[in-house]
């Protein structure tokens, strides 16, 4: 099968904070892969993920809003709402 997406994602083990409730709460998760719009993320639990938060990768110098648009029990798939 191949891929449609229209920006390529590339493999990473980035860490990455997600930051809501007007930053004063927090949830660290590993970044696995990232285009410009977009990253799917592994966390313990997405249970406590709220449907939009910021994204903070300080690897890649990146503070950005996101929005959920799939999950399973210990991954999403975010879009970037810049």
């Amino acid at each position: 099968m191949q891929d449609q997406r229209r920006h390529p994602r590339i493999r990473t083990f980035f860490g990455g904070v997600i930051t809501f409730n007007k930053r004063c709460s927090t949830i660290n998760c590993t970044v696995r892969n990232l285009s410009e719009t977009g990253a799917r993320l592994h966390l313990a639990d997405t249970g406590t993920l709220p449907n939009t938060f910021d994204l903070i990768i300080r690897a890649r110098d990146i503070d950005t809003p996101a929005r959920v648009v799939w999950r399973s029990d210990t991954e999403a798939g975010v879009t970037f709402e810049s």
